[in-house]
């Protein structure tokens, strides 16, 4: 029987962050892609910070005196600058967008 992935770790390449950022992503559910596709279209900040926070489950994401910052959904996703912001947002696309190319089915022999 498979075992399904319930997160995963993704390096985030921030210079404010550092070299060893890192956040731990959940698999998202197919209403939270909906409401990521709807909030982008939209430009509803809100939406997409509901479901962006919902994501995270982990991280190492310090503020400028070196202090853990919370978890997005704990509040730490208000404390990120738009160059932190974008950093995270490049990396839940980049995790939860499906490889189809590499896929098994997708390949051709």
């Amino acid at each position: 029987m498979p075992t399904r992935a319930k997160a995963r770790l993704i390096k985030v390449m921030t210079p404010i962050q550092g070299d060893d950022a890192y956040i731990v992503v959940k698999s998202p559910k197919w209403g939270q892609l909906v409401d990521l596709d709807s909030g982008a279209q939209k430009k509803d900040w809100n939406i997409l910070g509901r479901v962006l926070a919902s994501l995270v489950v982990e991280w190492n994401w310090v503020d400028e005196d070196g202090s853990p910052l919370p978890l997005p959904s704990n509040g730490g996703l208000g404390a990120l600058s738009v160059d932190e912001v974008t950093a995270l947002s490049a990396a839940i696309g980049e995790a939860v967008k499906p490889p189809l190319a590499s896929s098994p089915a997708s390949s051709s022999t």
